[in-house]
């Protein structure tokens, strides 16, 4: 199912948890775009694409992430 956080801060939590919001850079498209076709997802591809770029765990319960050789938390 899809996140609903209604009237979620959005600004206030990345403040107080000390969040680094990563921007989408040139090479992260240019990585999502060539990645094996394991997970159809775009938002996920972009995920898996910056974290390889960045060498950073990514938490997910999605056990496909795990084909693109990304390290990975499971959530």
């Amino acid at each position: 199912g899809k996140l609903d956080l209604g009237d979620f801060n959005w600004s206030a939590a990345i403040s107080d948890e000390m969040i680094e919001v990563i921007d989408i850079t040139i090479e992260d498209t240019t990585r999502a775009a060539r990645l094996p076709l394991h997970h159809r997802d775009p938002f996920d591809r972009m995920i898996i694409a910056q974290a390889l770029n960045r060498n950073a765990t990514v938490v997910t319960s999605d056990e496909v992430f795990r084909a693109y050789g990304v390290e990975i938390l499971m959530g």
